[in-house]
């Protein structure tokens, strides 16, 4: 991932603090500047929590930030895309053959296609 930003809004859409709990950042590194991702617990005085930019997942899906006293806007975040409906079509058969619904172990793996009936 290349941004995350992650902050609680009230109604009108104005940030409720002036830090996020998850935002893009730049920090003076041996006399460079890299972008890290800083990642804030909730009421902490600390430093944010760093991670590097160029992940190849989101620091959302780390289940290392989660509790309702230290990160409740991940949890709040992991709740509302849980409650999302997705459907994964696999191509070859999706268009081709009416199917009902079924799990998905992996969307990355083809399956093989089931043989016709007839």
């Amino acid at each position: 991932m290349l941004d995350e930003r992650l902050e609680d809004l009230h109604r009108n859409r104005r940030p409720r603090s002036k830090n996020p709990c998850l935002e893009k950042v730049s920090r003076e590194k041996d006399g460079e500047t890299v972008e890290l991702l800083a990642i804030r617990k909730r009421g902490s005085q600390s430093p944010p929590f760093e991670e590097a930019i160029g992940l190849l997942h989101t620091v959302v899906s780390n289940r290392q930030y989660t509790g309702p006293e230290r990160y409740p806007l991940f949890d709040q975040l992991h709740r509302e895309i849980g409650a999302w409906r997705i459907l994964y079509l696999y191509p070859l058969q999706a268009m081709r053959l009416p199917q009902p619904p079924r799990d998905v172990d992996d969307i990355s793996i083809p399956r093989p296609l089931p043989p016709s009936a007839g």
